[in-house]
């Protein structure tokens, strides 16, 4: 292994984004959680990822905000991108810590012609502090599993060290991300100062 990697990859995550492993039918409509483990060494204040998956087998119906954002006083802002692609952003006009737990809810109708292990891949994974800094995190892609019970058991994709993009996956993190995370963190400070 290289260098470069040890380095990049060595440094600690500040946060994982996870996705559930959910049973499926095919034809029926699932709730899919994303949960976030936060390290208590830094404040994760800002999410954002983008939502990736096949669009023939998958329809996003609805993205809730999840009760660990609730309780940070966080708002969630969806948008289709593309056929098979959400961006998703939690984040509010406060420093409020997000804590571990379930930040966002995904509604998901499969298609009644879909089957086997359909993933939902999370990509550009952005976390940030109170000042809107990029901090280092990883994620654990969802999926949904279609009459195999034995796929439950197998390990989802892993990706990490978004330590020097500020993304779960190297070339992939919005260039965007960072500085409206930046702005909100700024408005937030703003606020908080003017109280």
């Amino acid at each position: 292994m290289s260098a470069c990697a040890l380095l990049l990859c060595g440094v600690a995550q500040a946060g994982t984004l996870s996705g559930a492993q959910v049973p499926a039918v095919a034809g029926s409509q699932v709730a899919v959680e994303f949960t976030l483990s936060a390290d208590s060494s830094e404040r994760v204040t800002g999410i954002q990822f983008d939502l990736r998956f096949d669009s023939r087998a998958l329809t996003i119906t609805k993205i809730d905000t999840g009760p660990a954002a609730l309780a940070a006083g966080k708002i969630l802002s969806s948008n289709a991108l593309e056929p098979g692609r959400y961006r998703v952003l939690v984040a509010g006009l406060n420093q409020s810590q997000i804590e571990s737990g379930v930040v966002v809810v995904a509604e998901v109708e499969v298609a009644a012609d879909a089957g086997g292990t359909l993933p939902l891949e999370i990509a550009a994974l952005v976390l940030s502090d109170p000042k809107g800094r990029s901090i280092a995190a990883g994620s654990k892609d969802a999926a949904l599993l279609l009459g195999n019970p034995a796929k439950a058991a197998e390990t989802p994709r892993v990706r990490g060290c978004g330590c020097s993009s500020g993304g779960s996956d190297p070339g992939q993190a919005s260039s965007g991300a960072g500085l409206l995370l930046a702005a909100l963190a700024v408005a937030g400070a703003w606020r908080e100062r003017r109280r």
